[in-house]
């Protein structure tokens, strides 16, 4: 997962817990304190970091996300990486919430399925230190990613759509991403033959 994708997991996880509008020290508490994911200093450049690149703005004093938070596939069990907190300070401004829509996941669209590779579109697995083991993370993903396909060729809907439903069965139900997403499936009848099994073996696996 890139690090761009790591602060918008971070802050998509504090919005879910906590609240939508907030101070720096409110979510650095949270990082810190509540998730212990890093350390005080960390977490507040974390935020800080973000507000530079336009992951977060000022709006009445406060805090708030410059992006759809709702569309950020939450994985179950997260960590930020080592590398996030190393690549801090080499992070660039976001070009434009065009290129970021959907929460950083690209689409490819072709005959198959839709892939989503979380901003590494086109690129081979790297090796990170700390966090969760990218690969499981890439299998999680891609079968996220094709169960949101499937609803959205039966239903017809985006991509920001689909995921805003899976997003609200997962707060709704406590349950993995993926089993939300099947749920979503499952209501609006489509085919996800197959899909049902890899995610079992998915989150069979120990983390």
């Amino acid at each position: 997962m890139e690090p761009i994708e790591e602060i918008k997991v971070m802050v998509a996880k504090y919005v879910l817990v906590e609240q939508r509008t907030f101070t720096m020290e409110e979510m650095a508490f949270f990082f810190s304190l509540k998730q212990r994911w890093c350390t005080m200093d960390k977490s507040k450049a974390v935020v800080a970091r973000a507000k530079e690149i336009g992951l977060l703005k000022e709006e009445d004093g406060k805090l708030v996300p410059a992006f759809d938070v709702d569309t950020v596939p939450l994985p179950p069990v997260f960590t930020p990486s080592n590398n996030l907190f190393k690549s801090l300070v080499d992070l660039k401004p976001l070009k434009g919430e065009g290129e970021e829509e959907g929460g950083g996941t690209t689409g490819e669209k072709g005959g198959g399925e839709e892939k989503v590779t979380g901003g590494e579109e086109g690129k081979g697995k790297k090796g990170k230190s700390g966090g969760v083991a990218e690969e499981g993370e890439d299998k999680e993903e891609e079968t996220l990613m094709k169960i949101v396909s499937r609803i959205k060729g039966e239903t017809g809907s985006d991509l920001k759509t689909v995921m805003r439903e899976v997003n609200r069965e997962q707060k709704k139900t406590g349950l993995s991403i993926e089993v939300a997403a099947i749920l979503v499936a499952i209501h609006h009848k489509a085919d996800i033959e197959g899909l049902v099994e890899e995610t079992k073996t998915i989150l069979s696996k120990p983390t």
